[in-house]
């Protein structure tokens, strides 16, 4: 169950796509305030699924400095009757300017088979930069202030940030550019749009 959350949308290494972005948002969003969503997290032991835990997202709203903002949370845990084998106790939490979609803040921690990863960052857009705090199990705590680019995402907003494609302006196998912040580094990522499917449940 390592990397729950960048689990939920396919994203592959793409250096080839440098410095280029795609538009940050700005209007209508396909999630408001009040969602909740819930996902079974399941390891695959050779031939055998295991339904060993779950991933819970949330959308709030709140208001900071006169600037209406999403709050976004998102928690994953194994059941109990699977931590003596791999304890995972996760939390994710952003919040975004709902104008422009920018990240203000980010913060990550992080409990995985006894290996701990917290992570702290505040977006300053006026001048370009982020202010990140690090540390882990291996680690400790790191200061450090980063240089950003427009539309640069935390790996929580990143998932939000992708939900908003609008599919109809794709074809089948482009890719979309996702650039995100994590751990103290920039990954310039892609989403690769597969095509659409209708399902009968």
């Amino acid at each position: 169950m390592k990397h729950l959350i960048p689990g939920f949308i396919l994203l592959l290494f793409m250096p080839e796509f440098g410095l280029l972005r795609g538009q940050c948002l700005d209007g209508d969003y396909a999630f408001q305030h009040g969602e909740r969503l819930t996902y079974e997290v399941a390891y695959n032991w050779g031939m055998v699924w295991v339904d060993a835990g779950e991933v819970m997202f949330r959308v709030d709203t709140l208001t900071e400095n006169g600037k209406q903002m999403f709050y976004f949370d998102s928690h994953g845990e194994s059941y109990k009757f699977y931590d003596w084998i791999y304890k995972v106790r996760d939390r994710y939490q952003s919040k975004v300017e709902r104008e422009g979609f920018l990240p203000v803040w980010f913060k990550r921690d992080t409990y995985e088979g006894g290996y701990v990863v917290n992570n702290a960052f505040t977006y300053d857009w006026p001048s370009g930069r982020v202010f990140s705090a690090r540390e882990n199990s291996g680690k400790p705590l790191s200061l450090d202030t980063l240089e950003i680019t427009p539309c640069t995402y935390d790996v929580l907003s990143a998932i939000y940030y992708a939900r908003n494609f609008d599919f109809e302006h794709y074809t089948a196998g482009q890719k979309i550019p996702i650039r995100f912040l994590i751990d103290g580094e920039f990954f310039d990522l892609y989403l690769r749009f597969l095509g659409q499917e209708n399902i009968k449940i």
